[in-house]
């Protein structure tokens, strides 16, 4: 909900990208195994915010078919929901 959506923005904002790409390629390595190679070494390469949105957005694209749309909304709450909201 709201609270939780807050709470991760509230996180994010005292994270760096490295720490949020890091946490990300570890939450699609447990929900995926190997299967999260390909997207797991994109995000490793991303340095900056810029680079590292689109590469989530797919993340959470690829959560979806994998598991579903519940998995795929925390994802994107945990590590996609907008810093302003």
């Amino acid at each position: 909900g709201l609270a939780k959506q807050e709470f991760y923005n509230h996180l994010r904002k005292q994270v760096s990208v490295e720490v949020l790409r890091r946490d990300a390629v570890r939450f699609l390595n447990d929900k995926m195994g190997p299967s999260a190679e390909g997207i797991a070494i994109k995000l490793e390469r991303a340095k900056t915010m810029a680079e590292l949105r689109p590469l989530l957005v797919s993340a959470a694209q690829l959560l979806a078919s994998f598991h579903g749309a519940d998995v795929a909304k925390d994802f994107a709450l945990r590590f996609l929901a907008d810093e302003g909201t």
